[in-house]
């Protein structure tokens, strides 16, 4: 798994947040040290803690920065074994394919959505998992299957291509993943 892959996944998979990684100002903390570390490997007993807020500046530049055109804000919480994130999507930037189900949901949904997400983030033993819980467009809930469907869909257009449903290889050294709440733990 390339460092691009990997940092999508640990950071909030496929929410769109994109790389490289723009210049911001971080002067230390747990994403800084997991950057540095993940360049040359991180060995065992290495551990990192990612702050929330780290997190929420790290997608908020990417944002800003217009790196991610469909994805017009995101707001991540941390919470215990679980994430909750709330996004809006502009739906006419966003690339789903050619598939039947990517023309349903191109012919139901235009124009700025607000979508809230909340998955499960696990990384043991050198593998990360994700689970979709629940998902909501405008607060109309949507079944996680269409949801994780359009996840692979969106996963399979990355470079390299990677399924974020299934499990994930990690990275350089990196063994574990765990979210505690406002706080994402990484370990080699």
């Amino acid at each position: 798994m390339s460092r691009r892959t990997a940092i999508k996944l640990v950071m909030v998979l496929a929410l769109g947040v994109g790389w490289p990684p723009p210049v911001f100002p971080l002067t230390g903390g747990g994403l800084l040290e997991f950057l540095r570390a993940l360049e040359t490997g991180i060995q065992p007993g290495d551990q990192f803690r990612v702050s929330e807020s780290e997190l929420n500046a790290f997608i908020r530049t990417e944002v800003d920065t217009n790196r991610v055109t469909a994805v017009r804000s995101v707001a991540v919480r941390v919470l215990e074994g679980r994430f909750q994130a709330d996004i809006e999507v502009d739906m006419d930037q966003v690339e789903l394919g050619d598939s039947a189900s990517a023309a349903v949901f191109r012919s139901l949904l235009s124009g700025r959505q607000r979508l809230a997400l909340e998955g499960s983030v696990e990384g043991n033993d050198g593998v990360a998992r994700y689970e979709t819980r629940s998902a909501s467009i405008n607060g109309i809930p949507l079944p996680a299957g269409l949801v994780d469907l359009l996840l692979k869909q969106l996963g399979a257009k990355q470079d390299p291509p990677f399924d974020p449903t299934g499990p994930i290889p990690l990275p350089r050294g990196l063994k574990t993943i765990r979210l505690v709440p406002g706080t994402v733990e990484l370990g080699g």
